[in-house]
């Protein structure tokens, strides 16, 4: 196992303490394993000590599962990524396996991972050989023959401005990060990332100590973990699912459909987060959509929620305009308590 920090800020006091809290409650664990520790004596930045790091690691392994203090893997996430690092070990269209989907599920009823152009790196895995095409630089944006075989790619033309736009940042040195590269040097070797079909990582680094996500985000924030099975199933092809990069990339840019707002919505309720599905809901609803079936949901939130009330008038309203909608009528007899209340509680 290796350990990869960053050293102290020097403009930041509480820095050397924190730093030296942490690298003490690393050494008090008995891991089952050698551990080599690599440690910055100075601070790197995000970018390079991240970056660095992990050339460290490909320096000396084949291949590597990395997971960042912040995040929290479903165990299972381990074994999913020990069988797609074998499964695709010689296969230069695959660059590397992901354990977050934003999405929560996607297609997992037929199959337990697809491929994509995006991909997280809250918690993930690759290849000595996928690495090789890493540049801190990303000195390759420069090359017009790169961005033409980037632009094949990605076919979604706000998607490719997207990424063109951050990788520019990149390379104009605006940003400091890391992952912007990698995700560059991806595409721009037409690398897939493999993504599980169910989420198996949330991320709870957010909040005011954090470097980036100073804001709680009740979206993105501590994401419900499924398990991947023990056997995965492959999907049909090596190949883009255009569908879901489309689907995620209207979602992190408020664009989401309401077919996947219904879905992750309800897989939050399912999974006890009614104040994020009440939060999907709602931020939906904001950018104009009346849909019914927005309502149902959000009373159904505010019910296992327990405000009873105010799910009242959600369904409500939806009957004022719509008398005869079953599924209304249905939540509004169980609101009011003429079907088993104790069901639309949390436990």
């Amino acid at each position: 196992m290796y350990v990869i920090a960053d050293g102290p800020r020097a403009h930041v006091a509480s820095d050397a303490g924190k730093v030296a809290a942490t690298r003490a409650a690393i050494d008090a664990i008995e891991w089952p394993c050698r551990v080599i520790r690599d440690y910055a004596s100075e601070n790197l930045g995000c970018g390079r000590r991240v970056s660095t790091g992990i050339a460290r690691v490909f320096a000396e392994v084949e291949e590597a599962i990395f997971v960042e203090d912040d995040v929290l893997p479903d165990p299972s996430f381990f074994g999913f990524c020990d069988e797609l690092l074998a499964r695709y070990r010689e296969d230069d269209r695959v660059a590397m396996v992901s354990g977050t989907n934003a999405l929560l599920r996607w297609k997992d009823d037929v199959q337990d991972y697809h491929f994509t152009t995006l991909g997280s790196v809250w918690g993930w895995a690759s290849w000595r050989r996928a690495w090789r095409h890493y540049d801190f630089a990303v000195r390759s944006f420069e090359d017009p023959a790169v961005r033409a075989r980037v632009a094949t790619l990605i076919d979604n033309a706000r998607q490719l401005a997207y990424r063109l736009d951050v990788t520019r940042q990149v390379h104009d040195g605006e940003v400091d990060t890391w992952d912007y590269q990698w995700s560059w040097a991806k595409v721009a070797g037409a690398g897939l990332t493999a993504v599980s079909a169910v989420n198996l990582v949330s991320n709870l680094g957010f909040g005011a100590d954090a470097t980036h996500t100073l804001h709680y985000n009740l979206v993105q924030a501590n994401l419900p973990r499924f398990a991947a099975p023990p056997q995965l199933r492959a999907p049909a092809a090596v190949t883009v699912d255009r569908d879901f990069d489309r689907e995620m990339f209207d979602r992190e840019n408020g664009r989401a459909s309401l077919g996947r707002v219904l879905v992750e919505a309800r897989t939050l309720l399912s999974a006890g987060r009614g104040i994020h599905a009440l939060i999907v809901v709602d931020r939906f609803k904001a950018l104009g959509n009346t849909a019914p079936e927005l309502d149902i949901l959000r009373a159904e939130a505010l019910l296992r929620l327990d405000r009873r009330a105010q799910a009242a008038a959600a369904i409500d309203a939806v009957l004022a305009r719509d008398r005869d909608n079953l599924a209304a009528q249905a939540l509004r007899r169980r609101i009011a308590g003429d079907d088993d209340p104790a069901s639309s509680r949390l436990a």
